[in-house]
């Protein structure tokens, strides 16, 4: 036997640098793949930070027609850590012929050669990954150089904020009607105009005026409170019979003043149980299912001596599908809708520094009604922890998203935020389609912790996984906002406000809007296409655990 045919053969030289020179390449470009990650979670966050400011001048322009001065976004930093450079025309009064800070496009280096874009109320310059700012900016101008460099600049016109005040139009009351008066309940009506006034007071009989906390009379100018809308917002006494009885409100703005009559109905207490209750699912109209369009077995429903839905949990299991709970009703978009559950979650790890798996989030859905729950289908499951991820309802749904984890440190890419609640519409592009996705990788979906789109559980140092509490949520969509900040209502408003509180005290009365506490999260969504006129809603759940979630004591109701 020859014996050189069990021998070791050791590398060659040349063959150890081969190797040496793939690991060190395979090591770049790892590198550069996290560098990459990095850069454009630092864009995101950005560009982010630079459309807050732009809302943030468009709600005062419309609130009190004024451009905020820079102070008034102090110490906004950048993705990169760093402050945003804010220049901003003068914050007079809009409609007394503001000047705006001209743009100029320089087409060469002394910018002798150059045009002028637009006239700005505000702009917001980033200086980027290398920190240098490129962009030219003083409080007369902002020049834009030629040559290449990553600065991030955007603005809001002169124009667009003259639009939001409104400069020039008539005053108008735009509420048409406000909700009857019941007896022995906490009454709320919210009253607008367009554009926003400054002032309101509302009057009438000396009776009616101790109901709800109104004036008698707004003759002087002391009887006016300062607000662009006008709540009213009283306990409303007994009422010893039905009648119809006038109110009068009035609004102010600079030097135009309105006043709307409004007959409203005042009922007994007798009354108020028979036209304001909230409704449940009934067992008949749910729907449940699998990804794959069998039953759902793992999610079992809960009801009264009704036939009602009081509760349903969802028992997952590692190699289960997503699945889902889909009511069959429509909603038609008429008037306020409000949502109330609460969550309660089964976890078998107690220890508040887990290391465990996370738990599979779940997303209440809102689709157009022109899709039959039997067709939504649940989204994917699996790794993603998603439960509706892929679903598309052609850009028009939305999706309240709920994401629960263990305390840990999650990769800030993947999960910039465990344990939040946040609105995700249907519009990451996918496929040529549009599609819902969490984790928020797209720069319109609201982005964790710092947009207005997300809400987080409390107490913070121990989240919902770790105790043993029911934990409510509630949601109010209000229709007819005229645009994308969600501050005007006109009649044909095609913008919906959703508001949303977690954790709220004492905010299970579906039949009155809630006003005890702000909104933990608030999305103004565009319904131009006016799909969601008409939707439908479930609730879709991932499949990555052993552990129980519950659904409690789900109340919805619609004016």
């Amino acid at each position: 036997m020859n014996a050189d045919h069990f021998s070791s053969r050791g590398f060659s030289l040349i063959e150890l640098v081969f190797v040496l020179a793939v690991i060190g390449a395979l090591s770049s470009f790892g590198y550069a793949m996290i560098n990459s990650a990095r850069h454009f979670e630092a864009e995101r966050k950005t560009e982010a930070a630079i459309s807050e400011i732009l809302l943030k001048t468009s709600a005062q322009a419309a609130s009190g027609s004024i451009i905020p001065p820079a102070s008034f976004f102090a110490d906004t930093t950048d993705g990169y850590g760093r402050n945003l450079k804010i220049v901003t025309a003068d914050s007079a009064d809009i409609c007394s012929n503001i000047e705006g800070i001209p743009l100029i496009l320089c087409k060469n280096e002394d910018c002798s050669d150059s045009e002028i874009l637009t006239n700005a109320a505000v702009v917001a310059i980033s200086a980027g990954q290398d920190g240098v700012f490129s962009l030219s900016a003083d409080l007369t101008s902002v020049r834009f150089f030629p040559g290449s460099n990553d600065d991030k600049a955007a603005w809001t016109s002169v124009n667009e904020v003259i639009n939001y005040a409104g400069c020039g139009s008539p005053l108008k009351i735009i509420t048409e009607n406000i909700p009857p008066v019941n007896g022995g309940s906490l009454y709320t009506a919210e009253i607008h105009s367009l554009p926003p006034a400054e002032k309101w007071c509302a009057e009438a009989d000396q009776e009616t005026s101790a109901i709800l906390n109104i004036s008698t009379s707004c003759s002087a100018e002391s009887d006016f409170t300062e607000s662009p809308s006008f709540i009213i917002s009283s306990f409303a006494q007994n009422i010893s019979s039905p009648s119809v009885r006038e109110i009068k409100v009035h609004a102010l703005r600079a030097d135009r003043r309105t006043t709307a009559v409004f007959a409203v109905p005042f009922n007994p207490e007798a009354i108020i149980e028979e036209t304001a209750e909230a409704s449940k699912m009934n067992i008949n109209d749910v729907i449940v299912l699998t990804k794959s369009g069998g039953t759902g077995e793992n999610i079992s429903l809960e009801t009264n001596d009704d036939d009602e839905v009081t509760s349903f949990q969802v028992n997952s299991t590692l190699s289960s599908e997503s699945e889902c709970v889909w009511y069959g009703l429509e909603f038609a978009v008429n008037g306020i809708i409000s949502f109330y559950y609460e969550v309660r979650t089964l976890y078998t790890d107690n220890d508040p520094h887990s290391l465990g798996s996370s738990f599979p989030g779940f997303g209440m859905a809102f689709i157009p009604a022109e899709y039959k729950p039997e067709d939504a289908g649940c989204g994917q499951s699996g790794s993603s922890d998603l439960g509706y991820g892929g679903l598309s309802f052609g850009g028009s749904g939305i999706i309240l998203e709920t994401d629960l984890f263990p305390n840990r440190i999650m990769d800030y890419m993947l999960a910039p935020s465990p344990n939040h609640i946040a609105f995700v519409p249907c519009i990451f592009p996918s496929g040529g389609k549009k599609i819902c996705l969490g984790r928020h990788l797209d720069t319109a979906i609201p982005s964790c912790p710092d947009d207005p789109g997300c809400a987080f559980p409390t107490p913070r140092k121990i989240n919902w996984l770790e105790d043993t509490e029911s934990h409510p949520v509630r949601l109010e969509i209000h229709p007819g906002y005229s645009e994308g900040s969600c501050t005007s209502k006109s009649a044909d408003g095609n913008y919906m406000l959703m508001k949303l509180w977690v954790d709220c005290e004492n905010c299970s009365d579906t039949t009155k809007s809630y006003t005890k506490e702000q909104p933990s999260a608030f999305y103004c969504m565009d319904n131009d296409d006016e799909r969601m006129n008409n939707f439908r809603f479930g609730f879709t759940f991932g499949g990555r655990s052993d552990d129980a979630l519950r659904i409690e004591n789900f109340l919805f109701y619609s004016q």
